[in-house]
C-alpha cells in the first residue's frame, strides 16, 4: 500500500490518541482550516448527548448548547479549556476534559534539515515556528520515504536514528535508510500540520581509499564504542519538555536517564537530546551508557 507523508503522518498521530474507555475512542482535540479549536468526545458514542463547558483558567466554566460529539466554537481566547460530559448506557458517567488552548494557531514556518545525506555522516535537524494551538501537543518527527514524492512512509519513531523529536542537534545518518528521501513533519493537533522536503536521497558512503597498514599501536587500545555525554546547567524547555543534555554513542548502546528517581532505559546511536516532562524544582540528573555512569548533576529550572 502506498502511503502519503502527511497521509501516514495524521494517521499517527490518531494512533497514538489514549484510549480513556474500553470500548469507545478517547477524546482527542484538533484545529479547522482557520487555526481555531475543534473537539470530538468520545467518537464511537456519537449518538449519546454530551454536555460540552468551556472554561477559563482560574475562571468559572459555562455550559454551551451544542450537545453534539463535535464541538467547534470558532474563534476563543487564550488560557480556555473544554470540559465534555457523557452519560453511558449502563448507567455511568464520565468527564474528560481537553488541554489549554493558546489562541489561533498561526504556521509560521516548517522544519527543515540540513546536511549532505551521506550514510555515516551527520544531519542538522531544525524546528519549524508557529503561534498558539493546544498547549503542550506540538511535535516534531521524521519521515522517511522510499520516494521523492512522498508516497511509501514510515514515521520514525522516538529515539531511532535521525529522529526529528530531538531538534536543533546534529545527528547521524545510518545505512538502513540509504536511498530513502527525508520529510521532516511539525504537528500542532489534528488539523495542524506542517512539513517540507523532500531531502536526499540518502547515498552510500563514499567509497575508501586505497587500504593502508595501520601503525603499530603502542599506547592502550581505543574504546571500540566511544560514547560522550554532557548535561545542561540548566534544565531548557522547549517543545513542551525540558531539555538536560545531550548523549553520543558512535555505535550501537544502551543509556539509561534517571531524573529525580525514576528511570527510563532506551537504546540509540549517534546524537540524542537527553529530555524529561516539564516539572517545578531542581532535578537531580544522572546518565549510565552501557551500565557505567558517566555523568550525573543537579540541575537549576
Amino acid at each position: 500500500m502506498r502511503r502519503s507523508a502527511l497521509g501516514i503522518a495524521v494517521g499517527a498521530l490518531l494512533a497514538f490518541v489514549p484510549a480513556a474507555h474500553a470500548s469507545p475512542v478517547a477524546p482527542f482535540v484538533a484545529a479547522d482550516a482557520n487555526g481555531d479549536p475543534v473537539l470530538y468526545s468520545w467518537i464511537n458514542a456519537v449518538s449519546q448527548p454530551v454536555t460540552w463547558r468551556q472554561c477559563t483558567v482560574g475562571g468559572a466554566c459555562v455550559v454551551r448548547v451544542e450537545t453534539g460529539h463535535a464541538l467547534s466554537p470558532g474563534p476563543t481566547s487564550p488560557d480556555t479549556y473544554f470540559e465534555s460530559t457523557i452519560e453511558w448506557t449502563h448507567g455511568s458517567s464520565e468527564t474528560w476534559t481537553s488541554p489549554v488552548w493558546d489562541g489561533r494557531y498561526v504556521d509560521i514556518s516548517p522544519p527543515t534539515l540540513s546536511g549532505s545525506f551521506v550514510v555515516g555522516t551527520t544531519v542538522a535537524v531544525e524546528p519549524g515556528a508557529s503561534a498558539g494551538g493546544w498547549a503542550g501537543l506540538t511535535s516534531t518527527r521524521l519521515l522517511s520515504c522510499k520516494a521523492a514524492d512522498g508516497l511509501e512512509c514510515d514515521l520514525l519513531r522516538t529515539g531511532e536514528p535521525l529522529s526529528a523529536e530531538h531538534l536543533g542537534r546534529h545527528l547521524f545518518v545510518t545505512r538502513s535508510h540509504a536511498g530513502h528521501h527525508y520529510f521532516p513533519y511539525y504537528s500542532a493537533g489534528v488539523g495542524a500540520e506542517r512539513t517540507s522536503g523532500p531531502y536526499g536521497p540518502v547515498t552510500g558512503p563514499p567509497s575508501p581509499a586505497a587500504t593502508i597498514a595501520p601503525a603499530m599501536q603502542t599506547g592502550p587500545p581505543a574504546s571500540a564504542k566511544p560514547v560522550s555525554v554532557s548535561l545542561r546547567t540548566r534544565a531548557l524547555r522547549r517543545n513542551g519538555r525540558l531539555e538536560l543534555g545531550r548523549v553520543t554513542c558512535v555505535e550501537s548502546c544502551s543509556v539509561r536517564l534517571t531524573v529525580n528517581g525514576r528511570s527510563r532505559v532506551f537504546r540509540m546511536t549517534g546524537t540524542r537530546t537527553l529530555t524529561t516532562p516539564v516539572r517545578k524544582g531542581r532535578l537531580k540528573v544522572g546518565v549510565a551508557v552501557d551500565g557505567k555512569r558517566l555523568a550525573s548533576a543537579t540541575l537549576k529550572r
